[in-house]
């Protein structure tokens, strides 16, 4: 579905859901959404709640929506994780990494952009084009595996510059 391997645990449990009549279209809008939601430790249930309230007030447009999914994304815009940073950090340190750990940051950073870029349609907002690797996110996860350390470390900080553009597209109200 997601032109990847899955994990053996997510993909037993996702298969057993469209065994159990879950369509594959919610499925994908539970696995398109971000993964990694950087909440800070300190935050308590009533900040959690309050958060996707506000959120879901502030963007009457997300109503339709699956309640899981918006509730993610509200937790994502109010406690953004840095991935850029790491993204930038790893192409750094590419030889330290091994090609797993290569192949996941970039998919992790084309699902990231998928995302972001989903959410700024959802919102009805522009999505500038981009002209680089970033353009074709499925090519660009296709043939992450054949990328050398070198080509890597290029594509990294590439994606981190588009996750931290699109970031700063998302905080800004529209005109």
């Amino acid at each position: 579905m997601l032109d990847r391997d899955g994990e053996p645990g997510g993909f037993t449990f996702w298969m057993g859901q469209l065994d159990a009549g879950m369509s594959r279209d919610h499925v994908l809008a539970h696995l398109r959404i971000p993964k990694k939601i950087c909440v800070p430790n300190t935050v308590s249930t009533d900040d959690l709640a309050l958060t996707v309230c506000s959120f879901t007030k502030d963007h009457p447009e997300m109503a339709s929506h699956l309640g899981a999914q918006v509730a993610i994304i509200a937790m994502v815009t109010r406690w953004p994780c840095q991935l850029h940073r790491r993204l930038i950090r790893a192409a750094n340190e590419i030889d330290a990494l091994t090609p797993f750990e290569r192949v996941r940051l970039i998919e992790r950073a084309a699902a990231t952009i998928r995302s972001q870029r989903d959410f700024l349609t959802m919102r009805e907002r522009a999505v500038p084009l981009s002209f680089d690797v970033t353009a074709d996110l499925d090519k660009m996860k296709s043939h992450a595996s054949e990328m050398t350390e070198v080509l890597s470390a290029v594509v990294m900080p590439k994606c981190g510059d588009e996750t931290r553009r699109l970031r700063i597209l998302l905080d800004t109200e529209p005109r």
